[in-house]
């Protein structure tokens, strides 16, 4: 694998946390969430169904060498991006479960 291959990946990670965080933080945006997992799954299907065209094409393009390589770096980044967003719902949920805990335990405060 070329050096700027292994540069374009360190990229698409990090464009996949930066918004799979920005998306997060905004819960108006859950449906943007999906769409993001749906997009990212799409291609990895079209990828695999396609893989001597236009996998072998991105391939060259990207410096990988082969089609199925291009599948099993797509792969590897489709589920860096699924768990990055599966972290972030954890984060969330457990800032929520800390606020429940708060406040029910204000209320026994309070009836003592």
């Amino acid at each position: 694998m070329y050096l700027y291959t292994k540069f374009i990946f360190i990229i698409l990670i990090c464009f996949s946390y930066s918004v799979t965080y920005l998306i997060s933080n905004n819960r108006n945006l859950k449906a943007l969430n999906k769409i993001f997992v749906i997009f990212l799954t799409s291609l990895l299907l079209l990828a695999i169904l396609f893989q001597g065209t236009i996998m072998s094409t991105i391939a060259t393009l990207v410096g990988v060498g082969r089609g199925p390589d291009a599948v099993l770096y797509l792969f590897i980044y489709l589920s860096l991006s699924i768990n990055f967003l599966l972290a972030k719902k954890i984060i969330n949920l457990e800032e929520n479960m800390k606020k429940v805990v708060q406040k029910i335990s204000f209320i026994d405060y309070e009836k003592m």
